[in-house]
């Protein structure tokens, strides 16, 4: 099943924000995700619909941004008081709801809800093995995070849930996540253990148990710990969790791929971040997901949307004219010259900072029907629902 290519020129953020019951925002870290996931929220909450953006960033600033002291692993509400004193105004029933994944916490929660009886849950809750590697397991975050939004999205108490995917290094981690979770649990001594235990039945896991005695009083009497016998405790009890760990992940995969989500791609101009987003696009047909668009944050452009020439000799010109008509003690040459030459230098900078954007932006649209938003370089960091309002502007006028 491969996603459906995007006609450039229908406005997908606009239709995901109205319509869509999931957004997922993808990109490679420090290109703006969290932010741009917050904007999204926000516009969707302007527009009568309750939403909630389940983010991944521990940075306080998203929560100082929404009015909220912190946010952690219940939903909370932001205040329809604070878009009021910020001029902003929400139609409807519209809400807006925020929480931030706890990694550890969703993972108790997963073994509790899997778990067949409470003792069981409880003994793997408090088995030192599990406490050590229930949040350093490769892809942890990534595939909790989905367990999470898999949770938000099986009542209809939010009209669209937008998702911060993780940090990760590469776009993809985050739909790589429930394969890459059940490699681990599949592989080496989990597997052997496991695939042992199902072959032998009951027998097995008698020996196992009365084997896993014997050899952990050996390494209590070398180690002066219960290493060993923790880890078969943890592998014995986690056998009664995999099928349901392993049905969660294709269901969490088929909802990924309805007709309900929708995914848009965050980059930057930066060359690094190019080079992900390409990858990114090469490969995400074969997932089966539909791409709503690409976001490209922080592009070097004039207020009209132009590029400056790259001589730039007039508009500096132009600008320094304007000063000496207003400041008097700009009118002598000398002063005039050192201006001009500073500007010069400067705007013929932003003019090469703004067409290698340009290029860039040409290399990654080459071919495709993808739609492109670009967004400015703005000046100062968003730190409030005004910021946030104003970058949603930039994303749904194209």
């Amino acid at each position: 099943m491969s996603a459906p290519d995007t006609i450039a020129d229908t406005d997908q953020i606009a239709s995901a924000i109205a319509e869509r019951r999931l957004i997922v925002v993808c990109g490679s870290g420090g290109v703006g995700k969290t932010t741009t996931s917050a904007a999204l929220a926000c516009a969707a909450a302007q527009l009568g619909r309750k939403v909630l953006v389940l983010t991944i960033d521990p940075a306080r600033r998203l929560a100082s941004s929404l009015g909220l002291e912190e946010l952690d692993n219940e939903p909370r509400r932001v205040s329809p008081a604070l878009f009021r004193e910020q001029g902003l105004s929400l139609k409807g029933k519209g809400e807006l709801w925020a929480m931030m994944l706890d990694t550890k916490r969703t993972f108790d929660d997963v073994i509790r809800r899997y778990a067949p009886r409470p003792e069981l849950a409880e003994q793997i809750l408090g088995n030192l093995i599990y406490q050590q590697i229930s949040d350093a397991l490769a892809g942890t975050q990534e595939y909790m995070a989905m367990e999470q939004l898999y949770e938000l999205t099986r009542d209809d108490k939010y009209d669209l849930i937008v998702v911060d995917t993780p940090p990760t290094q590469h776009a993809l981690d985050f739909l790589d996540s429930p394969d890459r979770m059940m490699n681990v649990l599949d592989s080496g001594v989990v597997k052997l253990v496991w695939g042992n235990a199902r072959k032998a039945g009951k027998s097995y896991m008698d020996w196992l148990r009365r084997s896993t005695k014997l050899i952990s009083s050996l390494f209590e009497r070398i180690t002066g710990g219960e290493l060993f016998g923790d880890m078969a405790e943890f592998f014995q009890s986690f056998d009664e969790l995999y099928d349901g760990i392993r049905g969660r992940s294709k269901e969490v995969k088929l909802l990924l791929q309805s007709d309900q989500t929708l995914f848009f791609l965050v980059t930057s101009p930066v060359p690094s971040a190019m080079q992900e987003a390409q990858y990114f696009l090469g490969k995400i047909s074969s997932y089966g997901v539909s791409l709503g668009g690409i976001i490209v944050n922080r592009v070097h452009r004039l207020a009209d949307g132009l590029v400056p020439a790259s001589d730039a000799l007039p508009e500096a010109r132009s600008i320094v004219k304007c000063l000496a008509s207003s400041h008097a003690k700009l009118a002598d040459e000398r002063q005039l010259k050192v201006v001009v030459d500073e500007l010069i230098v400067a705007w013929q900078h932003y003019a090469k900072l703004a067409q290698q954007d340009q290029h860039q932006i040409g290399q990654l649209s080459a071919g495709r029907k993808t739609q492109i938003t670009q967004v400015p370089y703005f000046d100062a960091d968003i730190h409030d629902l005004q910021g946030l309002a104003q970058l949603s502007d930039y994303l749904l006028t194209r």
